[in-house]
């Protein structure tokens, strides 16, 4: 491996390196990458050493010399040699990003964010280098992981435009900035920067903001931002731009006042002020009024034995799986736990209503004598009111083998709301899907309507929901709180009626319908999407807001935009029918309507031709997933006996088979023993590897591997049947 010595010096770009760093020395710089090439790293930072022993620190020899030890995970000794090389060019871009990466590797990501700014401020000229994408790569994954979306997705996406060309890596780690399963829908919105009103006294210099950003300068906007707001105070775009730049930066101390602020401002339309003061919430720390403690109650046992008997006949105690570690980590597992009911187990579900099912409100674990500690009765919950009576229950029920009073310790907190409006019922056997299906819409009308909309807010100034319904001071902060739920009720099932219940009982507005031509000019997050008027967007609007659902697992959207797709004509050939139907049979909760959108599908796939194996596979899947059994081996006999050889099925259906445990991954059978592969697959090359459904879920919008298509050679299938 050879280095140009002609070529300009990374450190000092007005030089060449034969008459800069690498004056005299470009044998052994030849002779230190080619080893580095071959993972020869050690060896490599050695003659890096002997040389610098020789011929003195130069900044490449650093440079060179921290970039290997980062790459070995040597953070120490990279620091070492970062510095020494920071002492001699004080803030160079290359040793900021190298110090960006050596925090990231100590999980130091507001010290790493803080290094790559100094090192994006430090570069000179116009060229970006293609090494600067990696930093912020690895930053946009660490911020992502400790849940900063935003500035995740800021920082990938400025990596992704300095590369250039595609990457998986970056585009998965994108992906999985929007995909956010069950979260927020308001986080997978790209906030872009808006362009200054035409006309404006400060448009030259919001122009140096668009200018930082193009290169990377977040932190740099941020300050022009800061200085224009300072002479032009409380312009819309201005503020809003802060409060996008503020979560780039991962400001956690700032992003929720920076949102408040926008959201206050007169000048700036209602649902957008509305969305602004949600992401405040978001972004703000929970009040103490606003949270419950999660506690440990402990009491000396004197009995083990005994205290098991009772709890076997405690009608309001069900036994479960007990951890297989003790979950405060201080010493052996508990023996045995229990979920404790706020009343008795029901026997049966016949006519059950929702005031009669038995909710769970706590944990019950047993802990065995230890050499300094007595065996214990420990109860775990939320302190809600339930709460306090399943302790009463639980103190009277095993009275007879506790010793004195329970040891109260707090072990964590929870959000007075979320308990609100959770719940986890202990369902008696036999309840069918209808009956359960049923007794959730209940529970969902009555959380909000009765529970939720009479419980204190500190963001409402102690007041409730209802009480603060009607006050103009406090319409904003209310109608955002509802925004929340709305994310809440997307993330269940896409069916927010309930949500429309709350803002008639608290006699509020209900959303605007959005038009299509406002998407040109007006900026509509996901959340709002679902109050568009799909009728009125063009097909290339419509074929993008499905896209977009689909990756964020938009459901509300989704239900909405693909009929609107089923009627248009013009796009049949980009989005055919059959896959459409199939599409919404996984996005409806009724069976009987599902099941109809598969045999649409169906009829819509024969149409054009096509094979349709693939959706029989998917009713198998769902009939599956939802209990029906009744027609599961006609079925499976049909996919294996006349559709087996179209393309994936015999791959799908292995798959689905897998997942629910009807076939081990090797294609056996419950029970079966393993058995050596046929002759004729043996070296066929027809196994794959993958994960995620091979069939689109709302859930899962990726799809497996695609499956190879069986040799000619390849035999019958060997695939398991439950009735055989």
């Amino acid at each position: 491996m050879d280095i140009d010595i002609y070529q300009q010096c990374p450190i000092h770009t007005d030089k060449k390196i034969k008459f800069c760093c690498g004056k005299g020395i470009g044998q052994e710089l030849d002779q230190i990458l080619a080893k580095n090439k071959s993972k020869q790293t050690k060896s490599a930072v050695d003659q890096i050493d002997r040389l610098i022993e020789k011929v003195g620190p130069r900044e490449l020899l650093l440079v060179l010399k921290t970039h290997m030890l980062i790459s070995k995970g040597d953070l120490e000794a990279a620091r070492k040699s970062n510095e020494a090389f920071l002492e001699m060019i004080p803030g160079h871009p290359m040793g900021k990003q190298h110090q960006a990466l050596i925090l990231l590797g100590e999980a130091d990501i507001p010290g790493g964010l803080a290094a790559l700014q100094d090192s994006m401020d430090g570069i000179k000229g116009n060229e970006i280098p293609i090494a600067v994408a990696n930093v912020f790569r690895m930053l946009g994954a660490a911020l992502l992981q400790q849940g900063h979306v935003l500035a995740a997705r800021a920082h990938l996406q400025f990596a992704q435009m300095i590369k250039g060309e595609p990457d998986q890596q970056l585009q998965q780690l994108l992906y999985e900035s929007y995909r956010l399963q069950g979260g927020p829908l308001l986080l997978k919105a790209d906030y872009r920067l808006q362009q200054p009103p035409e006309g404006a006294e400060w448009e030259k210099k919001y122009l140096n903001v668009q200018r930082a950003m193009n290169r990377g300068q977040f932190r740099m906007a941020l300050r022009i931002l800061d200085k224009i707001d300072e002479h032009w105070p409380g312009e819309p775009v201005v503020v809003r731009s802060m409060a996008i730049l503020t979560c780039i930066l991962a400001d956690v101390d700032q992003m929720a006042a920076a949102w408040r602020r926008l959201a206050e401002l007169d000048s700036v339309p209602h649902w957008e002020a509305v969305e602004a003061e949600a992401l405040a919430q978001l972004f703000s720390p929970q009040e103490e009024e606003d949270m419950l403690d999660v506690v440990r109650l402990s009491w000396e046992l004197q009995d083990v034995d005994r205290a098991f008997e009772i709890a076997d006949g405690a009608p309001f105690v069900v036994g479960t799986q007990a951890p297989e570690a003790d979950p405060f980590g201080e010493g052996p597992a508990p023996r045995h736990a229990w979920i404790v009911l706020d009343r008795d187990a029901l026997e049966s579900a016949e006519g059950v209503t929702l005031d009669q099912l038995p909710v769970v409100r706590g944990e019950l674990m047993v802990f065995g004598k230890q050499t300094d500690r007595s065996a214990r009765l420990v109860l775990v919950g939320a302190e809600t009111e339930g709460f306090e009576t399943v302790r009463q229950q639980v103190d009277k029920a095993f009275s007879e083998v506790t010793e004195g009073e329970a040891e109260r310790e707090v072990v964590a907190s929870t959000s007075r709301a979320a308990e609100a409006l959770s719940w986890n019922w202990h369902v008696p056997v036999g309840m069918t899907r209808e009956q359960h299906a049923d007794l959730v819409r209940q529970q969902r009308t009555e959380q909000l309507l009765q529970t939720w909309a009479d419980l204190p807010f500190h963001r409402l100034g102690g007041k409730t929901p209802r009480e603060a319904a009607g006050q103009a001071e406090l319409a904003i902060p209310l109608q955002a709180m509802v925004l929340q739920l709305e994310q809440t009720a997307q993330s269940q099932s896409g069916d927010d009626a309930h949500i429309v219940a709350l803002r008639d009982e608290l006699g509020m507005d209900q959303p605007e319908l959005i038009d299509g031509p406002r998407l040109e000019t007006e900026f509509v997050s996901p959340l709002r999407q679902r109050y568009l008027d799909f009728s009125s967007l063009s097909d290339e609007q419509l074929i993008g807001l499905q896209g977009d659902a689909m990756a964020m697992g938009n459901l509300a959207v989704l239900k909405q935009a693909i009929p609107e797709i089923l009627e248009r004509d013009s796009l049949r050939e980009q989005v055919p029918p059959q896959a459409c139907y199939s599409m919404m049979a996984r996005l409806v909760e009724d069976d009987q309507e599902g099941l109809d959108y598969l045999a649409k599908a169906r009829q819509a796939a024969r149409q054009a031709e096509e094979p349709v194996g693939t959706y029989l596979v998917q009713e198998f899947e769902f009939r599956l997933s939802r209990g029906l059994s009744d027609k599961l081996p006609e079925l499976l006999q049909t996919i294996q006996q006349k559709h087996l050889r179209e393309p994936n099925v015999e791959y799908q259906l292995a798959y689905i088979l897998e997942k629910f445990g009807l076939i081990s991954a090797d294609g056996r059978g419950p029970g079966e023993s393993p058995a050596a592969p046929p002759p004729e697959m043996a070296g066929s090359g027809t196994e794959t590897e993958g994960s995620g459904s091979a069939i689109w879920t709302p859930d899962d919008p990726g799809s497996a591997p695609e499956a190879p298509e069986a040799s000619p050679e390849s035999g019958d299938s060997k695939l398991w049947l439950p009735d055989s």
